[in-house]
């Protein structure tokens, strides 16, 4: 179940998917001894591997007309992006 911005149990989709700290030098100078680098979100990473799966399967994706004014790689963004965002609301359903 998901709230605003965090996610109580399951998949936040604004989380990190590999986080890592990096040392960044010494405390005694007053910097940070570590950062936290953020990388790709879950979302994104997942969208990705949605994109490459829909590419791979070499879909048509015109919708209608041949003059469909968004480009093939528009609307194959968009279906990947749905598709990241259902498997997030699948993983955050709470189990029966």
């Amino acid at each position: 179940m998901a709230t605003k911005g965090a996610t109580i149990l399951g998949t936040n989709p604004n989380d990190p998917i590999y986080p890592q700290d990096q040392y960044d030098g010494d405390t005694a100078r007053g910097g940070p001894a570590f950062t936290l680098h953020r990388g790709l979100t879950k979302r994104e990473h997942f969208a990705g591997l949605a994109m490459q799966a829909l590419l791979a399967s070499r879909v048509d994706f015109f919708e209608g007309p041949t003059e469909n004014p968004r480009n093939k790689g528009e609307i194959c963004s968009d279906w990947a992006v749905s598709f990241a965002d259902a498997l997030i609301l699948g993983l955050n359903k709470e189990k029966k």
